[in-house]
């Protein structure tokens, strides 16, 4: 199972649905993988994730909808903070994802790897 690290300050939105995708710089992860949200590498994750899509997005089509879904205010203020994070970065990878149980999780990842071993 992959990992994926938040900030503290998410726990909470993630958890209670109102953080739905993170944008990265970079992604390896497809729709339908399976993620532990992490804040410290070595700790138990608070969260696993599944991956509802994945989708390469340019820093100026990023809407105030997608922010909020970011938990952001505005697009202004996650641009803002996009830019600080990865300078010269003028695409990113929005990354959406729900929140499922721990259960579900492993049962999830075990199909996502047999599918994968099917097709190799």
């Amino acid at each position: 199972m992959r990992q994926m690290a938040f900030k503290k300050a998410y726990i909470e939105p993630i958890l209670d649905g109102r953080k739905t995708q993170t944008l990265r710089a970079r992604t390896s992860h497809v729709e339908g993988d399976i993620i532990r949200a992490m804040c410290h590498w070595g700790k138990p994750p608070f969260a696993y994730l599944e991956v509802t899509g994945v989708e390469p997005v340019a820093l100026a089509e990023i809407t105030d909808d997608m922010a909020c879904a970011d938990g952001y205010d505005d697009a202004e203020d996650l641009k803002t903070i996009l830019v600080d994070l990865y300078p010269g970065v003028r695409t990113f990878f929005r990354i959406a994802f729900r929140p499922v149980a721990p259960e579900t999780a492993r049962e999830l990842d075990e199909r996502q790897r047999e599918r994968s071993e099917t097709t190799a």
